[in-house]
Protein backbone atom coordinates (compact mmCIF):
# COMPACT_ATOMS: atom_id res chain seq x y z
CA UNK A 1 0.00 0.00 0.00
CA UNK A 2 1.50 3.39 -1.01
CA UNK A 3 2.14 5.98 1.70
CA UNK A 4 -0.41 8.77 2.25
CA UNK A 5 0.34 11.96 0.31
CA UNK A 6 1.55 14.93 2.36
CA UNK A 7 -1.20 17.29 3.58
CA UNK A 8 -1.98 20.13 1.22
CA UNK A 9 -4.62 21.54 -1.09
CA UNK A 10 -6.83 19.03 -2.86
CA UNK A 11 -5.87 17.96 -6.36
CA UNK A 12 -7.36 20.28 -8.99
CA UNK A 13 -7.25 23.31 -6.69
CA UNK A 14 -5.07 25.22 -9.13
CA UNK A 15 -2.07 25.22 -6.78
CA UNK A 16 -0.21 22.24 -8.24
CA UNK A 17 3.45 23.08 -8.50
CA UNK A 18 3.13 26.01 -6.08
CA UNK A 19 5.84 26.43 -3.49
CA UNK A 20 4.67 26.57 0.09
CA UNK A 21 5.88 29.40 2.31
CA UNK A 22 7.23 28.08 5.62
CA UNK A 23 4.84 28.88 8.44
CA UNK A 24 7.58 30.63 10.42
CA UNK A 25 8.12 33.15 7.61
CA UNK A 26 6.73 36.56 8.56
CA UNK A 27 5.83 37.18 4.89
CA UNK A 28 3.50 34.19 4.73
CA UNK A 29 0.05 35.03 3.39
CA UNK A 30 -2.86 33.39 5.21
CA UNK A 31 -4.86 30.89 3.16
CA UNK A 32 -8.00 32.51 1.74
CA UNK A 33 -6.48 35.98 1.48
CA UNK A 34 -6.98 38.04 -1.64
CA UNK A 35 -3.35 37.58 -2.71
CA UNK A 36 -3.17 33.79 -2.76
CA UNK A 37 -3.46 33.71 -6.55
CA UNK A 38 -0.62 36.15 -7.24
CA UNK A 39 2.87 35.20 -8.34
CA UNK A 40 6.18 36.92 -7.85
CA UNK A 41 6.93 37.28 -11.56
CA UNK A 42 10.54 37.79 -12.56
CA UNK A 43 10.97 39.27 -16.03
CA UNK A 44 14.00 38.15 -18.02
CA UNK A 45 16.38 40.65 -19.54
CA UNK A 46 15.32 39.38 -22.97
CA UNK A 47 11.64 40.09 -22.24
CA UNK A 48 12.44 43.53 -20.82
CA UNK A 49 14.39 44.33 -24.01
CA UNK A 50 11.44 43.23 -26.18
CA UNK A 51 9.06 45.40 -24.13
CA UNK A 52 11.39 48.40 -24.50
CA UNK A 53 11.67 47.78 -28.25
CA UNK A 54 7.87 47.53 -28.57
CA UNK A 55 7.41 50.84 -26.76
CA UNK A 56 9.68 52.52 -29.26
CA UNK A 57 7.76 51.40 -32.35
CA UNK A 58 6.40 54.09 -34.64
CA UNK A 59 3.02 52.36 -35.14
CA UNK A 60 0.75 52.95 -32.17
CA UNK A 61 -0.57 49.75 -30.61
CA UNK A 62 -4.12 51.13 -30.76
CA UNK A 63 -3.93 50.71 -34.55
CA UNK A 64 -2.56 47.18 -34.15
CA UNK A 65 -5.40 46.31 -31.76
CA UNK A 66 -7.97 47.65 -34.24
CA UNK A 67 -6.38 45.50 -36.96
CA UNK A 68 -6.92 42.44 -34.75
CA UNK A 69 -10.35 43.27 -33.33
CA UNK A 70 -11.84 45.79 -35.71
CA UNK A 71 -13.88 48.66 -34.35
CA UNK A 72 -16.47 47.62 -31.73
CA UNK A 73 -18.69 50.45 -32.96
CA UNK A 74 -19.10 48.50 -36.23
CA UNK A 75 -19.75 45.10 -34.63
CA UNK A 76 -23.28 43.81 -35.19
CA UNK A 77 -25.62 43.81 -32.22
CA UNK A 78 -26.50 40.67 -30.31
CA UNK A 79 -30.19 39.90 -30.21
CA UNK A 80 -31.34 38.89 -26.73
CA UNK A 81 -34.72 38.26 -25.13
CA UNK A 82 -34.50 41.78 -23.66
CA UNK A 83 -33.59 43.47 -26.96
CA UNK A 84 -30.56 44.15 -29.16
CA UNK A 85 -27.30 44.60 -27.25
CA UNK A 86 -24.35 46.62 -28.63
CA UNK A 87 -20.93 47.56 -27.29
CA UNK A 88 -20.35 51.25 -27.95
CA UNK A 89 -16.89 52.74 -27.36
CA UNK A 90 -16.93 55.44 -24.68
CA UNK A 91 -16.72 59.05 -25.81
CA UNK A 92 -15.66 61.09 -22.80
CA UNK A 93 -17.68 64.21 -23.65
CA UNK A 94 -20.83 62.19 -24.29
CA UNK A 95 -20.60 59.48 -21.63
CA UNK A 96 -18.80 60.97 -18.63
CA UNK A 97 -21.94 62.14 -16.80
CA UNK A 98 -23.71 58.76 -16.97
CA UNK A 99 -20.56 56.83 -16.04
CA UNK A 100 -19.91 59.13 -13.07
CA UNK A 101 -23.49 58.61 -11.89
CA UNK A 102 -23.08 54.84 -12.15
CA UNK A 103 -19.70 54.89 -10.35
CA UNK A 104 -21.35 56.72 -7.45
CA UNK A 105 -24.06 54.07 -7.01
CA UNK A 106 -23.09 52.24 -3.78
CA UNK A 107 -23.26 48.76 -5.35
CA UNK A 108 -21.07 49.84 -8.27
CA UNK A 109 -18.70 51.88 -6.09
CA UNK A 110 -18.02 48.82 -3.93
CA UNK A 111 -16.64 47.02 -6.98
CA UNK A 112 -15.05 49.74 -9.12
CA UNK A 113 -13.90 52.01 -6.25
CA UNK A 114 -14.40 55.08 -8.46
CA UNK A 115 -16.96 57.00 -6.41
CA UNK A 116 -16.43 60.73 -6.26
CA UNK A 117 -16.57 63.77 -8.50
CA UNK A 118 -16.53 63.67 -12.30
CA UNK A 119 -12.73 64.02 -12.25
CA UNK A 120 -12.33 60.57 -10.61
CA UNK A 121 -14.17 58.84 -13.45
CA UNK A 122 -12.44 60.98 -16.08
CA UNK A 123 -9.01 60.16 -14.58
CA UNK A 124 -9.89 56.45 -14.86
CA UNK A 125 -11.04 56.70 -18.49
CA UNK A 126 -8.46 59.05 -20.02
CA UNK A 127 -5.45 56.69 -19.94
CA UNK A 128 -7.53 54.00 -21.64
CA UNK A 129 -8.92 56.36 -24.26
CA UNK A 130 -5.49 57.85 -24.97
CA UNK A 131 -3.57 54.60 -24.50
CA UNK A 132 -2.23 51.94 -26.78
CA UNK A 133 -5.54 50.25 -27.59
CA UNK A 134 -5.23 47.23 -25.33
CA UNK A 135 -8.07 48.59 -23.21
CA UNK A 136 -11.11 50.15 -24.81
CA UNK A 137 -13.84 51.27 -22.43
CA UNK A 138 -17.31 50.63 -23.81
CA UNK A 139 -20.91 51.13 -22.82
CA UNK A 140 -23.25 48.20 -23.06
CA UNK A 141 -26.31 49.55 -24.82
CA UNK A 142 -29.57 47.61 -24.82
CA UNK A 143 -32.17 48.81 -27.35
CA UNK A 144 -30.54 52.24 -27.41
CA UNK A 145 -30.29 52.63 -23.61
CA UNK A 146 -26.87 52.59 -21.91
CA UNK A 147 -27.03 49.90 -19.22
CA UNK A 148 -23.51 48.65 -18.44
CA UNK A 149 -19.81 49.53 -18.53
CA UNK A 150 -17.26 47.27 -20.20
Amino acid sequence: MPPDPPPGPPSGSGTEGATAVPSGDSTAVPHGSSTEDTLDLKLTEELLALIAEDRGRAVPRREAARELLGDPATWPGATTEAGVFHLVPVVLERDLAVLTRWMNDPAVAAFWELAGPVSVTADHLRPQLEGDGRSLPCLGVLDGTPMSYW
